[in-house]
Protein backbone atom coordinates (compact mmCIF):
# COMPACT_ATOMS: atom_id res chain seq x y z
CA UNK A 1 0.00 0.00 0.00
CA UNK A 2 1.89 3.62 -0.80
CA UNK A 3 -0.54 5.38 0.21
CA UNK A 4 0.42 9.08 2.03
CA UNK A 5 -2.49 10.41 4.26
CA UNK A 6 -1.36 13.77 3.27
CA UNK A 7 -2.68 12.80 -0.56
CA UNK A 8 -5.94 10.90 0.10
CA UNK A 9 -7.80 13.52 -1.08
CA UNK A 10 -6.21 13.08 -4.44
CA UNK A 11 -5.63 9.18 -4.61
CA UNK A 12 -2.07 9.53 -3.01
CA UNK A 13 -0.39 8.38 -6.43
CA UNK A 14 3.53 8.19 -6.24
CA UNK A 15 5.84 8.84 -9.29
CA UNK A 16 8.99 8.15 -11.05
CA UNK A 17 11.05 8.30 -13.68
CA UNK A 18 10.19 5.85 -16.53
CA UNK A 19 14.09 4.84 -16.92
CA UNK A 20 16.10 6.83 -13.73
CA UNK A 21 14.83 5.40 -10.59
CA UNK A 22 11.53 7.14 -9.11
CA UNK A 23 13.61 8.40 -6.22
CA UNK A 24 16.07 11.95 -6.40
CA UNK A 25 19.42 11.64 -5.33
CA UNK A 26 18.99 12.40 -1.22
CA UNK A 27 16.03 9.82 -1.45
CA UNK A 28 12.88 11.61 -0.89
CA UNK A 29 9.63 11.27 -2.48
CA UNK A 30 9.02 11.58 -6.25
CA UNK A 31 6.31 14.00 -8.10
CA UNK A 32 5.37 12.19 -10.93
CA UNK A 33 2.19 9.71 -10.96
CA UNK A 34 2.88 5.78 -10.75
CA UNK A 35 0.05 3.46 -9.94
CA UNK A 36 0.29 -0.64 -10.26
CA UNK A 37 -1.95 -3.58 -11.13
CA UNK A 38 -0.14 -7.33 -9.20
CA UNK A 39 0.57 -9.81 -11.71
CA UNK A 40 1.91 -13.73 -10.77
CA UNK A 41 3.73 -14.18 -7.62
CA UNK A 42 7.58 -14.89 -6.93
CA UNK A 43 8.57 -18.54 -6.29
CA UNK A 44 7.70 -18.92 -2.80
CA UNK A 45 10.94 -20.25 -0.16
CA UNK A 46 14.56 -19.54 0.32
CA UNK A 47 16.82 -18.32 -1.94
CA UNK A 48 16.91 -19.37 -5.57
CA UNK A 49 13.61 -21.31 -4.98
CA UNK A 50 10.94 -21.90 -8.38
CA UNK A 51 10.60 -19.08 -10.61
CA UNK A 52 7.07 -17.44 -10.09
CA UNK A 53 4.32 -16.29 -13.12
CA UNK A 54 4.11 -13.34 -13.85
CA UNK A 55 5.21 -9.76 -12.98
CA UNK A 56 4.04 -6.84 -11.60
CA UNK A 57 2.72 -4.30 -13.67
CA UNK A 58 3.42 -0.61 -12.80
CA UNK A 59 2.35 2.63 -14.75
CA UNK A 60 4.47 5.43 -15.10
CA UNK A 61 2.85 8.91 -16.83
CA UNK A 62 6.44 10.74 -16.28
CA UNK A 63 7.81 10.24 -19.88
CA UNK A 64 9.22 7.89 -22.43
CA UNK A 65 12.01 5.31 -21.79
CA UNK A 66 15.14 5.49 -23.95
CA UNK A 67 14.21 2.83 -26.13
CA UNK A 68 10.68 3.75 -26.86
CA UNK A 69 9.00 0.64 -25.67
CA UNK A 70 9.72 -2.60 -26.52
CA UNK A 71 7.66 -5.88 -26.88
CA UNK A 72 6.59 -8.16 -24.24
CA UNK A 73 9.04 -10.76 -24.55
CA UNK A 74 7.69 -14.46 -24.63
CA UNK A 75 7.45 -16.27 -20.88
CA UNK A 76 4.75 -17.09 -18.09
CA UNK A 77 3.08 -13.49 -18.46
CA UNK A 78 0.26 -13.23 -15.30
CA UNK A 79 -2.15 -9.80 -15.28
CA UNK A 80 1.63 -8.04 -15.45
CA UNK A 81 1.49 -8.09 -18.91
CA UNK A 82 1.54 -10.80 -21.73
CA UNK A 83 4.47 -12.98 -21.82
CA UNK A 84 6.59 -10.94 -19.23
CA UNK A 85 7.67 -14.01 -17.56
CA UNK A 86 8.59 -14.04 -13.51
CA UNK A 87 12.16 -15.12 -13.71
CA UNK A 88 13.90 -15.67 -10.38
CA UNK A 89 13.32 -17.50 -7.48
CA UNK A 90 11.76 -17.16 -3.95
CA UNK A 91 12.24 -13.79 -1.81
CA UNK A 92 13.10 -15.46 1.45
CA UNK A 93 16.75 -14.61 3.23
CA UNK A 94 17.13 -11.18 1.09
CA UNK A 95 19.62 -9.20 2.25
CA UNK A 96 18.36 -5.53 3.44
CA UNK A 97 21.70 -4.17 4.34
CA UNK A 98 22.53 -1.12 1.89
CA UNK A 99 25.03 -3.11 0.12
CA UNK A 100 25.36 -4.51 -3.46
CA UNK A 101 21.94 -5.97 -4.19
CA UNK A 102 20.31 -5.71 -1.29
CA UNK A 103 16.92 -4.93 -1.06
CA UNK A 104 15.60 -0.90 -1.25
CA UNK A 105 12.84 1.66 -1.97
CA UNK A 106 14.95 5.06 -2.15
CA UNK A 107 18.28 5.77 -2.75
CA UNK A 108 18.82 6.08 1.49
CA UNK A 109 18.64 2.20 1.89
CA UNK A 110 21.69 1.60 -0.42
CA UNK A 111 25.36 2.41 1.89
CA UNK A 112 27.39 4.72 -0.15
CA UNK A 113 28.42 4.68 -3.16
CA UNK A 114 25.46 2.51 -3.97
CA UNK A 115 22.04 3.45 -4.71
CA UNK A 116 18.83 2.50 -5.85
CA UNK A 117 17.38 1.01 -9.07
CA UNK A 118 13.53 1.03 -8.26
CA UNK A 119 11.43 0.98 -11.39
CA UNK A 120 7.34 1.55 -10.64
CA UNK A 121 5.75 -0.16 -7.72
CA UNK A 122 8.12 -2.95 -6.70
CA UNK A 123 11.44 -3.17 -4.96
CA UNK A 124 14.28 -2.19 -6.35
CA UNK A 125 18.62 -3.24 -5.78
CA UNK A 126 21.47 -1.51 -4.19
CA UNK A 127 23.84 -0.89 -7.41
CA UNK A 128 26.40 1.28 -8.78
CA UNK A 129 25.73 4.43 -10.42
CA UNK A 130 27.28 4.99 -14.23
CA UNK A 131 28.11 7.25 -17.02
CA UNK A 132 27.50 4.49 -19.60
CA UNK A 133 27.26 0.66 -19.84
CA UNK A 134 30.86 0.02 -19.32
CA UNK A 135 30.33 1.42 -15.71
CA UNK A 136 28.15 -1.65 -15.16
CA UNK A 137 29.19 -5.44 -14.27
CA UNK A 138 26.94 -8.76 -14.90
CA UNK A 139 24.45 -9.87 -12.40
CA UNK A 140 24.05 -13.58 -12.10
CA UNK A 141 25.67 -13.77 -15.78
CA UNK A 142 22.53 -10.95 -16.54
CA UNK A 143 23.76 -8.36 -18.30
CA UNK A 144 23.15 -4.68 -17.11
CA UNK A 145 22.98 -1.70 -18.92
CA UNK A 146 23.33 2.50 -17.76
CA UNK A 147 20.38 3.87 -17.62
CA UNK A 148 19.79 7.20 -19.40
CA UNK A 149 17.95 9.82 -17.41
CA UNK A 150 18.03 9.87 -13.67
CA UNK A 151 20.12 11.58 -10.97
CA UNK A 152 22.27 10.12 -10.18
CA UNK A 153 22.35 7.52 -13.24
CA UNK A 154 22.42 3.84 -12.15
CA UNK A 155 22.96 0.47 -13.54
CA UNK A 156 19.73 -1.53 -14.08
CA UNK A 157 18.66 -4.17 -15.88
CA UNK A 158 16.92 -4.52 -19.38
CA UNK A 159 15.21 -7.93 -19.51
CA UNK A 160 12.83 -6.67 -22.96
CA UNK A 161 13.35 -8.10 -26.17
CA UNK A 162 16.37 -5.53 -26.81
CA UNK A 163 18.05 -6.95 -23.07
CA UNK A 164 17.98 -10.20 -21.45
CA UNK A 165 15.07 -10.88 -23.25
CA UNK A 166 13.10 -11.98 -19.99
CA UNK A 167 16.23 -13.12 -18.20
CA UNK A 168 16.60 -11.98 -14.35
CA UNK A 169 19.15 -12.35 -11.79
CA UNK A 170 18.00 -14.42 -9.09
CA UNK A 171 15.13 -13.65 -7.14
CA UNK A 172 14.01 -11.17 -9.67
CA UNK A 173 11.08 -10.99 -11.58
CA UNK A 174 11.08 -9.18 -15.04
CA UNK A 175 8.45 -6.54 -14.80
CA UNK A 176 6.63 -4.10 -17.34
CA UNK A 177 6.82 -0.33 -16.81
CA UNK A 178 4.28 1.48 -18.93
CA UNK A 179 5.15 4.85 -19.89
CA UNK A 180 2.54 7.42 -20.85
CA UNK A 181 -1.37 7.20 -21.37
CA UNK A 182 -3.10 5.12 -23.94
CA UNK A 183 -3.29 5.31 -27.02
CA UNK A 184 0.74 6.97 -26.90
CA UNK A 185 1.63 4.57 -24.06
CA UNK A 186 4.66 2.80 -24.34
CA UNK A 187 6.24 -0.45 -22.41
CA UNK A 188 9.67 -1.32 -21.41
CA UNK A 189 10.98 -4.05 -18.97
CA UNK A 190 13.04 -4.03 -16.44
CA UNK A 191 14.05 -6.82 -13.90
CA UNK A 192 13.14 -6.05 -10.10
CA UNK A 193 12.10 -7.46 -6.71
CA UNK A 194 8.62 -8.35 -5.65
CA UNK A 195 6.92 -5.27 -4.07
CA UNK A 196 6.94 -6.45 -0.52
CA UNK A 197 10.72 -7.60 -0.46
CA UNK A 198 12.91 -7.13 2.50
CA UNK A 199 11.65 -5.78 5.81
CA UNK A 200 7.92 -4.62 5.87
CA UNK A 201 8.34 -5.71 9.29
CA UNK A 202 6.63 -3.23 11.23
CA UNK A 203 3.27 -3.67 12.95
CA UNK A 204 0.34 -1.16 13.44
CA UNK A 205 1.34 2.25 15.54
CA UNK A 206 5.12 1.03 14.95
CA UNK A 207 7.53 3.84 14.00
CA UNK A 208 7.99 3.95 10.75
CA UNK A 209 10.28 6.62 8.11
CA UNK A 210 8.11 8.52 5.72
CA UNK A 211 11.00 9.09 3.94
CA UNK A 212 10.72 5.53 2.67
CA UNK A 213 7.04 5.52 1.60
CA UNK A 214 5.59 2.61 2.81
CA UNK A 215 8.77 0.10 2.65
CA UNK A 216 8.99 -0.03 6.60
CA UNK A 217 5.34 -1.49 6.83
CA UNK A 218 3.36 -4.47 7.04
CA UNK A 219 1.44 -5.26 4.29
CA UNK A 220 -1.36 -3.46 4.05
CA UNK A 221 -0.26 -0.75 6.16
CA UNK A 222 1.31 2.63 5.19
CA UNK A 223 3.72 5.15 7.07
CA UNK A 224 2.07 8.33 7.92
CA UNK A 225 3.72 11.45 7.35
CA UNK A 226 2.01 13.32 10.31
CA UNK A 227 2.87 10.77 12.78
CA UNK A 228 5.35 8.47 11.50
CA UNK A 229 3.61 5.35 12.00
CA UNK A 230 2.66 2.55 10.72
CA UNK A 231 -0.90 2.94 10.45
CA UNK A 232 -4.23 0.99 8.72
CA UNK A 233 -6.78 2.83 6.75
CA UNK A 234 -10.39 2.73 7.92
CA UNK A 235 -13.83 4.24 7.52
CA UNK A 236 -14.66 4.24 11.42
CA UNK A 237 -12.74 3.73 14.34
CA UNK A 238 -14.22 0.44 14.27
CA UNK A 239 -11.67 -0.31 11.90
CA UNK A 240 -8.61 0.52 14.18
CA UNK A 241 -6.23 -1.97 16.18
CA UNK A 242 -6.64 -1.71 20.32
CA UNK A 243 -3.21 -0.58 20.34
CA UNK A 244 -3.04 -2.33 24.58
CA UNK A 245 -2.25 0.95 25.83
CA UNK A 246 -4.76 3.97 27.29
CA UNK A 247 -4.76 5.66 23.87
CA UNK A 248 -7.96 5.62 22.24
CA UNK A 249 -8.00 4.27 18.51
CA UNK A 250 -9.64 7.43 15.82
CA UNK A 251 -10.07 7.41 12.04
CA UNK A 252 -8.72 10.44 10.95
CA UNK A 253 -10.00 11.52 8.17
CA UNK A 254 -8.31 14.52 5.58
CA UNK A 255 -11.22 16.16 5.36
CA UNK A 256 -15.43 16.10 5.97
CA UNK A 257 -15.96 14.80 3.26
CA UNK A 258 -13.59 11.99 3.19
CA UNK A 259 -14.93 8.29 3.39
CA UNK A 260 -12.00 6.93 3.84
CA UNK A 261 -9.28 7.71 6.60
CA UNK A 262 -5.87 6.55 8.69
CA UNK A 263 -6.08 4.77 12.24
CA UNK A 264 -4.44 7.37 15.00
CA UNK A 265 -3.92 6.94 18.47
CA UNK A 266 -5.58 10.15 20.66
CA UNK A 267 -3.86 10.89 23.75
CA UNK A 268 -3.76 12.53 26.88
CA UNK A 269 -0.12 11.94 28.47
CA UNK A 270 2.86 10.04 27.04
CA UNK A 271 2.47 7.18 28.96
CA UNK A 272 -0.90 6.57 27.00
CA UNK A 273 1.00 5.66 23.65
CA UNK A 274 2.66 2.48 22.99
CA UNK A 275 6.66 1.49 22.52
CA UNK A 276 8.77 5.09 22.39
CA UNK A 277 5.72 6.74 20.90
CA UNK A 278 4.82 10.32 22.31
CA UNK A 279 1.61 12.36 23.20
CA UNK A 280 1.82 15.58 20.90
CA UNK A 281 0.18 17.33 17.99
CA UNK A 282 0.93 16.53 14.81
CA UNK A 283 -0.77 19.44 13.92
CA UNK A 284 -3.16 19.88 10.25
CA UNK A 285 -3.82 16.34 8.24
CA UNK A 286 -4.23 16.72 4.77
CA UNK A 287 -5.15 18.95 1.93
CA UNK A 288 -8.43 19.78 3.96
CA UNK A 289 -6.39 21.18 6.73
CA UNK A 290 -7.95 19.11 9.50
CA UNK A 291 -6.50 19.83 13.03
CA UNK A 292 -5.67 16.26 14.40
CA UNK A 293 -5.52 17.68 17.98
CA UNK A 294 -3.58 15.20 20.45
CA UNK A 295 -1.75 11.87 19.22
CA UNK A 296 0.49 9.47 19.28
CA UNK A 297 3.47 10.35 17.34
CA UNK A 298 7.06 9.01 16.91
CA UNK A 299 9.54 11.27 18.21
Amino acid sequence: MRRYVCLLAVAGFLGCDSDGPMFGDDGGLPDGGVFGGTGGAGGAGAVGGTSGTGGIVSVDDGGTDDDGGTDPVGGNGGSGGAGAGGAGGGTGGLATDGTRLAVCYSHADCTDPLRCSLYGNNAGFCVETCTDDKDCADIDGVETTCATSGNPRVCRVDCGDDGSMGACPDNMECVEIISGLPPLSTSTFRCQYPDGSGAKDVAAYGECDASRGDADCMADLGCQNETGMCVATCMDEGDCADPGTDATPTCDKPNILASEGTCGLQCADDKDCPGDLICQSPGLLGLGGVLMGMRCAAP
